[in-house]
C-alpha cells in the first residue's frame, strides 16, 4: 500500500515538473535590437521566469485556456 501512494506521489510530482517546463502558459513580447524590432513568444512558466530574470523589461501576459 505504502509503494502505491509513492507512485501515486511521484506521478504527481513528475507531471508538475513537466507542466512547469513545457506547457505553454505566457505571452512574452520582447523588443531588440536598435530597430527595435518586436517578438513575441508563448513560454512556459520557468522559460518566462527565466526570460524576465534576463531581460526585465519584456512584457508578460497571461495566455487564456481558449
Amino acid at each position: 500500500m505504502g509503494n502505491l501512494i509513492y507512485a501515486i506521489g511521484h506521478g504527481l510530482f513528475a507531471f508538475a515538473l513537466l507542466f512547469v517546463w513545457f506547457m505553454p502558459v505566457f505571452q512574452v513580447r520582447l523588443t531588440l535590437g536598435q530597430k527595435q524590432k518586436e517578438h513575441t513568444w508563448k513560454l512556459s512558466i520557468a522559460l518566462t521566469m527565466l526570460i524576465k530574470i534576463i531581460k526585465p523589461e519584456c512584457k508578460v501576459a497571461f495566455l487564456g485556456w481558449r
